[in-house]
């Protein structure tokens, strides 16, 4: 069964020998082979030394739990185990929750199976025992090296660039076996508490129970799970990937970040035949030299075939202290210097470069000449060299342009890709599921309708900015899309106020400040919305209002209702505001200053009303 069971993987191994467009780790010789199996691209943490992967994990400014924590043993419980474990095992038997429905506009428990799969399996699991506590063992076993055993082994880092559910799948199947049993049990437990009684009732009460039991277990999860987990109509992955591709100049490069923003366009590629022409160079692979040598080998290639394997088999990250670099480009009359010079920063722990970045230039300088090249804008900053003097947005992609840019974006160039090229498949469909990824994902379309309305707001086309505005709603409706980022989406409201539809920004801060836990730095922030954007001094007044209650000594608040009173020309608010201020700030001069400034207006405002 060992023998069989191993044969399959010599699959990767004549596969590999093919010379597929997509050979992940190239496992065509058997040390290469080896590393494959190995996963040895990815590193590995030590199964002892859990004090270094928890530090190390302190230090990400994503960690999730890392820092919150106060030593190996605590992270091992509250991150490896009760969120990397416990909690993938209550999304398969207890239920997953906080999932976002569109049509109700509400976050809500999606898949809540009151506790009955847990129960059940739980029952078999104790039930097993009773009956037959040597096999029972066994599938203990299975579950416990399945689950906590690999938590153990894998000394996971905190965080994980995605959810690793998958990663226990053994174990899952293991209580699996435990629901069946238990159901198995009942039924063996009825029919002997009902074996003196008639067969025939015992019968139909054996068959009541095992409806019962479908009802309320395997049917109620595929109830509660199906849309979740049904794809029907969602385009997301094809047309965010296309869209993608029909950024980009004939024969061009890009540059992406990771698994769901390449292997979409390979797919396209490999499979239906879209844009073959394009050279898709993943950085996260740039780093292994297997990879560079399939960029200079495989078609269409990007590297000299003077680049030898011994050259690229001895690249590692290395010291690098800043300094400026200079690349080549055809002269123009943009640059009739013909070069681009920019400054280039440790990139790898403040003292070293990656490898990823130093093919990043070796690339630029080869192609940039002939091919167009640019950066998926998913790629973060600290990926881009220091490149952004250089990166025009086009839509999904900037490209690296060979001069230095006065503005970021070519209007005419993003617009039409965005109102004529792009695709936006059923993102307006209710019954199309949505999850957080997809959601997170889709935030870069607004990203370019931002950056198109900014273009436009900043030159004061407040017509095209509306235009754009009114397009960003329609290709991805905030009903089925809700921000990720909050002062994103005031900003929104903002450019219509000033396009000449400040209601909208009016029904968006109305909206945010019925949601829990904001905090006064926010409302405060809203509050000077309603006061200099909406002019509404009334709304304005009752937020700083209640926030000064709170918070009297804050001098943002009493500056923010001063900046009312005065607006208003509410001298005597003014004048008691400024006077309870200095009784607990009696140094502060400017205070005093005032303090005499709204003293005067308040006698000119009755001098002038008693000789009306």
């Amino acid at each position: 069964l060992i023998l069989v069971g191993y044969s399959s993987y010599t699959m990767l191994y004549i596969r590999a020998n093919q010379d597929p467009a997509i050979n992940e780790n190239d496992p065509s010789t058997p040390a290469r082979f080896v590393s494959y199996l190995e996963r040895e691209q990815y590193g590995s943490h030590s199964i002892l030394d859990r004090r270094s992967v928890w530090m190390e994990s302190r230090q990400d400014p994503n960690a999730y739990k890392a820092d919150q924590v106060n030593s190996p043993l605590e992270f091992l419980w509250e991150y490896q185990i009760k969120y990397m474990y416990l909690r993938y095992f209550g999304w398969q038997f207890l239920g997953k929750t906080d999932f976002f429905n569109p049509q109700h506009n509400e976050m809500v428990d999606v898949a809540q199976f009151w506790f009955l799969p847990f129960l059940l399996g739980l029952f078999g699991m104790i039930y097993h025992f009773q009956r037959d506590n040597r096999r029972a063992l066994i599938l203990l076993t299975l579950l416990l090296m399945t689950g906590l055993a690999v938590i153990g082994y894998l000394n996971q880092p905190d965080p994980q660039p995605r959810e690793r559910d998958y990663s226990y799948v053994g174990s899952f199947m293991a209580f699996s076996l435990w629901i069946g049993l238990g159901a198995s049990g009942l039924l063996e437990l009825v029919q002997e508490a009902l074996e003196k009684r008639k067969q025939r009732l015992t019968n139909w009460i054996s068959y009541g129970l095992i409806g019962l039991l479908t009802l309320a277990v395997p049917v109620q999860m595929l109830a509660k799970n199906y849309h979740s987990h049904d794809r029907s109509g969602n385009y997301v992955a094809w047309d965010y990937s296309y869209n993608l591709f029909q950024t980009l100049e004939p024969n061009s490069i890009v540059f992406t970040n990771g698994d769901n923003d390449t292997f979409p366009l390979w797919y396209l590629q490999e499979v239906v035949g879209v844009r073959k022409d394009v050279k898709v160079v993943n950085l996260s692979l740039l780093n292994t030299h297997w990879y560079i040598k399939q960029l200079r080998d495989y078609e269409p290639r990007i590297l000299p075939a003077s680049l030898r394997d011994e050259t690229i088999n001895q690249m590692y990250p290395m010291q690098f202290k800043a300094q400026n670099v200079e690349i080549s480009v055809p002269k123009s009359e943009q640059n009739p210097r013909g070069n681009i010079r920019f400054r280039l920063e440790p990139t790898y722990q403040g003292q070293g470069i990656r490898v990823q970045d130093l093919m990043i230039l070796r690339i630029l300088q080869e192609n940039l000449g002939e091919r167009p090249v640019y950066f998926a804008i998913t790629v973060s900053q600290n990926n881009k060299v220091n490149l952004e003097d250089f990166l025009r947005m086009d839509g999904l992609a900037q490209r690296v342009m060979p001069y230095n840019l006065e503005d970021p974006i070519e209007p005419d160039i993003i617009s039409d890709n965005l109102f004529h090229v792009y695709q936006y498949r059923n993102l307006d469909n209710p019954d199309v599921y949505l999850n957080n990824d997809i959601r997170n994902l889709l935030q870069n379309y607004r990203s370019c309708f931002m950056q198109l309305a900014m273009h436009y707001y900043q030159r004061g086309n407040m017509d095209s900015t509306r235009v754009v505005l009114d397009r960003m709603h329609t290709a991805v409706p905030e009903e089925m899309v809700p921000f990720t980022n909050q002062d994103i989406y005031l900003q929104i409201g903002q450019l219509y106020a000033e396009a000449g539809e400040p209601e909208i920004l009016r029904t968006r801060l109305d909206e945010v400040l019925q949601r829990p836990n904001i905090n006064y730095q926010r409302k405060l922030s809203y509050g000077w919305l309603y006061a200099s954007v909406l002019d509404d001094y009334a709304k304005a007044d009752s937020i700083f209002t209640q926030i000064y209650n709170q918070h009297p000594n804050n001098g943002q608040v009493v500056g923010g209702l001063l900046h009312i009173y005065e607006s208003q020309s509410q001298w005597q608010k003014a004048y008691n505001l400024i006077n309870r201020w200095l009784q607990n700030n009696p140094g502060d001069q400017s205070a005093r200053e005032l303090l005499q400034k709204y003293e005067s207006r308040i006698e000119q405002s009755a001098a002038d009303t008693s000789g009306g």
